[in-house]
């Protein structure tokens, strides 16, 4: 379980489901809160198993592609 804070009003909120908690630590209008030594080690190691890394997709160019001159 994670908890964050609303950097705009400071409402705690907290949550369970990995992805809910992924999504919250990139989320700019808040920050994790750290309870215990312990917690900060598990997030640590979430942090860094590939499976919880991010994936940024680029879009593709709209419309015909451009001419080439031969």
């Amino acid at each position: 379980m994670a908890k964050f804070q609303c950097l705009r009003s400071g409402n705690f909120v907290s949550f369970t489901s990995p992805d809910d908690i992924r999504q919250m630590r990139v989320h700019e209008g808040y920050k994790e809160i750290f309870d215990e030594k312990e917690n900060r080690q598990e997030t640590a190691k979430e942090m860094l198993n590939p499976q919880n890394m991010m994936v940024i997709h680029t879009a593709k160019r709209r419309g015909r592609p451009a001419r080439t001159v031969n």
